[in-house]
């Protein structure tokens, strides 16, 4: 077992695949080479349809299962609470997204 503080800004699986899990992948700490997945991999993030690539993503996460390596067992969820004339608020699903806050506005 191992802990480490990962953190990407996107909750994408090219990110967090292409990070962690493919053989190449500059964060793959258990050295899991499954050229299955990496083709998978490499199927997803050339396929523009959201639903296709859902099929894709899905399949690839099966594919990656029969031999993981390594998996996140712990997710680090931030609560927050907002006063009630904040609006457009977006909870971010990661650390560094909705940082800009352009949409958020104060209603009086």
């Amino acid at each position: 077992m191992n802990v480490i503080n990962a953190g990407l800004a996107l909750d994408d699986p090219d990110a967090w695949f292409g990070e962690y899990y493919m053989s190449r992948a500059p964060r793959n700490e258990a050295a899991v080479v499954d050229p299955k997945v990496d083709e998978l991999y490499e199927k997803q993030t050339r396929t523009l349809d959201p639903v296709a690539r859902k099929k894709l993503v899905i399949e690839m996460q099966l594919a990656f299962m029969e031999n993981p390596g390594m998996i996140m067992i712990d997710w680090h969820i931030r609560n927050m609470a907002l006063w009630k004339e904040v609006r457009d608020y977006k909870f971010p699903s990661q650390t560094f997204n909705n940082t800009k806050l352009q949409d958020v506005w104060l209603a009086m």
